[in-house]
């Protein structure tokens, strides 16, 4: 069955994968794969992942609902 939250493992599975393949971090344990993405390749990382946003929810999920 179809969740949000499956479809959110999904991408972010997806946005993992291509890190480890792009930056050759295949030998890398979970824990060192965590700190390198924390400590090295953040800004890269996220914007990855607000690309991902971007694309499965488009321009909605930026707006701003305040006033």
């Amino acid at each position: 069955m179809y969740t949000l939250d499956s479809q959110f493992e999904y991408q972010m599975k997806k946005i993992i994968n291509k890190f480890v393949n792009d930056y050759d971090l295949q030998d890398l344990t979970a824990e060192e794969l965590q700190e390198k993405l924390w400590v090295s390749l953040a800004a890269q990382f996220g914007q990855a992942v607000l690309q991902a946003c971007n694309e499965f929810s488009g321009d909605e999920l930026f707006e701003n609902e305040e006033g």
